[in-house]
This record gives structure tokens, sequence and C-alpha cells, in this order.
């Protein structure tokens, strides 16, 4: 395929089905290299704290030492535990108080969308998304994946609230990859002919030649994060379009339970990405009814409800 012509990527006159990274040309998997070599590193405090996610001994004095080196994490890890989402008695001002309080998992995800915005900032914000929403996505998510967990105190269950606050991380990397890529004098397919109801992977292949889970999965590469967050960033998807047995072995119950998070925020968020549903071995494979309506209990609601007014809260 000429590097200056993505048109030959996919033939997008039959049902959309997404490029894996293997079938992406070798010459534009060097562009969007370079164009990830310039983003900057991961902040030590993240990694350090998405790092905890793996060791259950990990307690709140240690998260303290790491996050009272960052003022606006501090911040906003006090804004949560003080706001009407607790509805407390007192204010609380010590950060050691507010960590037990707020639970691991949830200052991991206040440490990792604080981090992340301010390196990235807003130049990760495109016509077709923006940082704000990004993270209040991945935050829902984040807190989706929770609820839906099986053991929701295990150290499983963390980590995939890590991948879920990460799963979108390539689309602040989209913008920035198709602004050099024109640079560069590439074309891009353009939208004209699309599918009908087209899918957020096609429009995304049809401006940038790639996905972002492809993106999101080599800056969690970049980025030193483990084997299974950059797969499963990766593969995030895949259960619109693949069966269960393309994914790794290792990897689907993790894969199943962060795409059906994914699905259920969109749904009840009323952003919808036109994805299909996932097969019912997906389902299956994390202990969960294959119809939506089960899974979305008046509890599960109020919980994503009460996350979005927390994010409103704290702006």
């Amino acid at each position: 395929m000429n590097i200056t012509d993505l048109s030959a990527a996919k033939n997008f006159d039959n049902q959309f089905v997404p490029m894996r990274r293997d079938e992406i040309d070798p010459k534009l998997m060097e562009i969007i290299s370079a164009v990830l070599d310039m983003f900057p590193d991961l902040p030590v405090s993240v990694r350090k704290i998405i790092a905890m996610a793996y060791d259950p001994k990990t307690c709140a004095r240690e998260i303290a030492s790491i996050a009272s080196s960052d003022p606006v994490l501090v911040s906003n890890i006090l804004k949560k535990v003080n706001s009407a989402y607790f509805s407390l008695d007192h204010k609380i001002e010590n950060l050691n108080l507010a960590i037990v309080v707020l639970g691991f998992n949830e200052v991991r995800d206040i440490a990792v969308q604080c981090g992340l915005a301010k390196k990235i900032g807003k130049d990760g914000e495109s016509i077709e998304y923006n940082t704000r929403d990004l993270w209040g996505h991945s935050y829902a998510v984040s807190i989706c994946t929770e609820f839906l967990a099986r053991d929701k105190k295990s150290k499983n269950t963390g980590i995939l609230m890590t991948i879920a606050m990460l799963h979108d991380i390539g689309k602040f990397a989209l913008y920035t990859i198709g602004m050099h890529a024109r640079r560069m004098g590439m074309k891009a397919r353009g939208m004209q002919g699309m599918s009908y109801n087209p899918t957020i992977l096609e429009k995304e292949e049809r401006l940038f030649g790639v996905t972002h889970p492809i993106v999101g999965s080599m800056l969690a590469e970049k980025w030193n994060l483990s084997g299974r967050i950059s797969s499963v960033i990766e593969c995030h998807h895949y259960p619109s379009f693949f069966p269960i047995e393309d994914i790794p072995e290792d990897y689907r119950e993790s894969v199943a339970i962060i795409s059906i998070a994914d699905m259920i925020e969109h749904k009840i968020s009323g952003t919808p990405n036109m994805l299909n549903d996932p097969d019912h071995l997906y389902f299956e494979a994390v202990g969960l009814p294959s119809r939506l309506e089960k899974i979305l209990t008046p509890a599960l609601q109020i919980k994503l409800e009460n996350a979005k007014s927390f994010l409103n809260e704290i702006e």
C-alpha cells in the first residue's frame, strides 16, 4: 500500500471490520511510532500508583507518600472525599484519611486522570473528541467495571479499573497523528461513501488509517505498562467484530468485561458508538447475562449517575 494513500487499507463497500495491527502498512506504523515518541512519558506518580494495583499489600500511607508530591492530585482527592458524593458529616483535610475513605481504586482513577490530563491537556482535543468527555467516559467505564467484577476487592478488579481508565487513551493521540500525517502529505480516504451509520472505528480508519485501540496499545507499550494492559486496550472492541477465540486466552475475561462496561456506558449516556453488541460467549466468560436490561440494574444506573454528578461538581 502506498503510504500516501490510505484508501487501500480496507474495502469499505462490505460490512466494516477494523484492521488489526499486523494489517496496517509498516510505513504508516513507523510514522505512528514516531508521533507517539513525541508524547510525554507517563508521570512517575501515575506509573507507581498503577503498579500498586498489582500489590494487594499496598496501604494508604504508601499511596499518600506518592500522591503528596503532586498538589493537583492531592487537591482532587480532597475535593472528591468532601463532595456531596460521599456526604460526610465533617470536612476531611488529612490525605491519609481521605485515601482510606475513598479506597485505593478510586484514588488510582483520580491519579490516572490528573496525571495524564496534565501531560496531554487540550492537545488531545479534536472535532470528534475532547478531553473532558473522554475522561468522563473512561471514569464511568471504570466505575461500571468495578460494579460488574465478580470479586470487587481483588487486585484483578483494580487492574481492570486501571485498564478502563486507559482504554480510550489512543483517542488523545489520533488527533496529533492526523496533524503530522497531513504535514507529511499523507492522504486519508475521507468520509465520502462511508457505510450507513458508521462505527467510530470506521471513521477513524478513514481519517487516520488506524483506530484508537491500536494507537492506545502502542502508547501503553511506550509507557512500559504491562502486556495485559496494552493487549486489552488493543482488543477492547474485538467483541463487536471477532469471535472470542481470536483473543489470547489469558486476556479474554478482561477484554470481555471492559467491552461490556464500555457498551453499557455508551448506551446509558446516550452516546452510541454504533458497534454491535458482543457475542453471548463474551458475557458468559464473565458470568453476566447476555441481555442488556438484566445487567442495567437500578443500582448500576444510580452508581453511574452519582459518578457523573461528581465529575460535574469538581470541574
